[in-house]
């Protein structure tokens, strides 16, 4: 099957202070939550929306399930006649496999691309909102470590892009709230970094 891009994602939520997500996402209630002014990172992220080989959008997730199958079965509702298109036409063997891969990857990229858009509705209380940027051509991109695997990723680097769009550091629930608060402090301090509250979760909650 052909590649025909390149698609990353960043995710962010409305919820700051959210007992799941601390969970989920923050080593078990022992992390912190950035708190973004949503506008001025949006603005940075979307600059020079469409280039030659790349798109960017920014959108809220919807948790309905119903709708992305909708979507998708007009997708493969739409292939049947596509599949059958070849027929009759006295077309060689090799250009009906290389239209049917071509097909393929068309139906994989469009039903990957619909499913961006979506979650299941018991996600709801993430309130997810995503940054995406397509690629047509291979990016320049970094990896990091996670289990025993690499994970390719891009930068988002906001600290460069618009450094007062940080406003706010959430310490998490299972944390130790005074190292915890140090160590926020020195991290700003040591980028240069001012006007950003720390403060600690509300939930009275404490990891295993």
């Amino acid at each position: 099957m052909e590649r025909v891009g390149y698609l990353f994602t960043c995710s962010f939520s409305e919820r700051g202070d959210d007992l799941g997500q601390w969970r989920a996402y923050a080593d078990n209630g022992r992390g912190y939550a950035l708190g973004f002014d949503t506008e001025l990172l949006e603005q940075a992220f979307s600059a020079n929306r469409r280039t030659g080989t790349s798109d960017k959008a920014t959108f809220p997730v919807t948790y309905r399930d119903s709708s992305v199958d909708e979507i998708h079965t007009q997708l493969i509702d739409k292939m049947f006649d596509l599949i059958s298109l070849p027929r009759g036409r006295n077309l060689s063997s090799s250009t009906i496999i290389a239209y049917m891969a071509h097909l393929a990857t068309a139906l994989a990229a469009n039903v990957l691309h619909a499913g961006l858009f979506f979650k299941d509705e018991a996600y709801s209380n993430e309130k997810e909102y995503r940054f995406l940027e397509v690629h047509r051509a291979p990016p320049s991109i970094k990896q990091r470590v996670r289990s025993y695997s690499l994970v390719s990723y891009r930068e988002l680097d906001w600290k460069s892009l618009v450094p007062t769009a940080l406003k706010q550091i959430v310490i998490g629930p299972a944390a130790s709230p005074q190292l915890a608060k140090s160590f926020a402090e020195h991290c700003l301090r040591d980028v240069e970094m001012t006007g950003v509250d720390i403060i600690s979760s509300d939930i009275p909650y404490r990891s295993s």
